[in-house]
């Protein structure tokens, strides 16, 4: 899908309620959607909803069926669904997905940081290890409800999901591409997964989430006012292992 689809849509009125284009993303996760066909996914299981079909089985399979075609002749896409939410403390900048191959030949994923560290390099850190740390990270942390029951901007998809699922990271393991990315904006402050060197040292988590297991919350040096306490994302402390740090 280009950049001319965004175009041409445009051009016969499909657009967003504020009058802009519809990103490619949006038309993406439409065109994949089984939810208007009167289907619902559950991780790798499908089942008939009772809400009214948009489109026919028939149309479905055809547009995947030209996605396809599309795909294998479009260069491999790699994801980082937590791109722009992790900060290297080494360059003190953001650090984004980047994808880099090696001397044998074998594309590696990175989060690579905006900024050069003090040694004028940019500090890379494996994707793999990062998202492996986040994706263990989730099954300690639970859902502030009165939080979350205030929240009414939060997808319902995504909603229904925290109510239901037996943890927060059972949830994420079973969830699509773009909704890991959703549900990790909903979960970690702007460039909250602190890292330095190959380790993650701390996660900030919003109010809509509270650690559920005996690590303490890491206040800032120096910081007198309780009140400011409270209003700064609270800051969990993990060592690479992902062993809870001993006082």
């Amino acid at each position: 899908m280009s950049n001319e689809w965004s175009d041409k849509s445009y051009e016969l009125g499909y657009w967003t309620k504020k009058g802009t284009k519809i990103s490619l993303g949006t038309w993406s996760n439409i065109f994949n959607n089984r939810f208007y066909m009167g289907q619902m996914l559950w991780g790798s299981e499908i089942y008939e909803g009772g809400h009214e079909k948009m489109v026919s089985v028939e149309t479905y399979e055809k547009v995947q069926s030209q996605l396809t075609k599309r795909r294998s002749v479009i260069k491999t896409h790699y994801f980082y669904p937590l791109s722009g939410l992790v900060w290297s403390e080494d360059s003190q900048s953001r650090m984004i997905g980047h994808s880099a191959t090696n001397g044998s030949g074998k594309t590696l994923r990175y989060y690579k940081s905006i900024s050069k560290a003090t040694n004028n390099r940019q500090h890379y850190a494996l994707a793999d290890n990062v998202e492996a740390h986040f994706a263990k990270f989730l099954f300690n942390i639970q859902v502030v409800a009165k939080k979350l029951a205030n929240n009414m901007a939060i997808d319902p998809d995504i909603m229904l999901g925290l109510k239901v699922a037996s943890s927060v990271g059972a949830l994420y393991s079973h969830l699509q591409d773009y909704q890991q990315v959703y549900l990790s904006k909903l979960i970690v402050e702007g460039k909250g997964i602190n890292i330095s060197g190959d380790k993650v040292i701390s996660i900030a988590l919003t109010v809509l989430f509270s650690y559920g297991g005996s690590i303490k919350n890491q206040y800032p040096r120096g910081e007198s006012n309780a009140c400011t306490w409270l209003r700064r994302p609270l800051l969990y402390p993990l060592s690479y292992e992902g062993k809870d740090n001993e006082e």
